[in-house]
């Protein structure tokens, strides 16, 4: 496989993200004896943002690398508990993984920063949409991590991991909850880049699903 490529765009937006331990109130949470979804959350994202992807190809490769995050203590024993190496290769076998893979760019956890006018983030507050004229000229800093993103053909695909519980009962529920916060990171990140996001997915870890939106 060839090698990947990870490289930052440096303009105002953007600010990058180095983790070099665990978070902070990950370690208070372990401390307490037990993981919170939020904290179970960011750990598959940790993991994610960290794998070597040249070392992805199989079970025991991912196995290895997360050995290896808890020898550097990038995340503990009982932290790594809640990762499951089938599901992170499962991940990179999905058509969106693949196609993620086959890039010559790829950014993980891209922090962005942007002014988004109120009108558009508040679609349904109805005080907001009866008085338009009046809101029209507020707006609100939006600040978000985009989990990845890659090149294709000269365009961008965005890509956001979930860990929520999801069933047939909620599934639509979830992507209607994400919808509109990735139609503001793929506008915040056209700013970035200068470059047209083309698409946008969700990946459910909970079913092994990607979702165009």
């Amino acid at each position: 496989m060839q090698s990947i490529h990870e490289e930052d765009y440096s303009k105002p937006l953007y600010e990058e993200k180095i983790t070099l331990k665990r978070p902070l109130f990950i370690q208070e949470s372990e401390a307490k004896n037990k993981i919170s979804p939020q904290e179970r959350g960011t750990i598959v994202h940790l993991v994610m943002e960290v794998l070597d992807l040249n070392k992805i190809n199989t079970i025991d490769e991912i196995k290895v690398q997360i050995k290896d995050l808890i020898k550097r203590e990038i995340i503990s024993e009982k932290q790594s508990l809640v990762i499951n190496p089938f599901k992170i290769y499962k991940f990179f076998k999905s058509n969106i993984g693949k196609r993620a893979l086959a890039s010559h760019f790829i950014k993980r956890e891209q922090s962005i920063y942007s002014q988004i006018k109120m009108n558009d983030i508040y679609l349904n507050n109805e005080d907001i949409q009866n008085n338009r004229e009046t809101y029209e000229e507020e707006s609100l800093m939006l600040r978000g991590i985009i989990d990845l993103y890659f090149e294709e053909d000269d365009e961008i695909v965005i890509v956001d991991y979930k860990t929520d519980y999801i069933d047939e009962d909620n599934k639509q529920e979830v992507i209607n909850r994400y919808e509109k916060q990735l139609d503001l990171y793929a506008e915040a990140l056209n700013k970035l880049t200068g470059k047209n996001v083309k698409e946008k997915y969700l990946y459910l870890f909970n079913i092994d699903e990607e979702v165009k939106l």
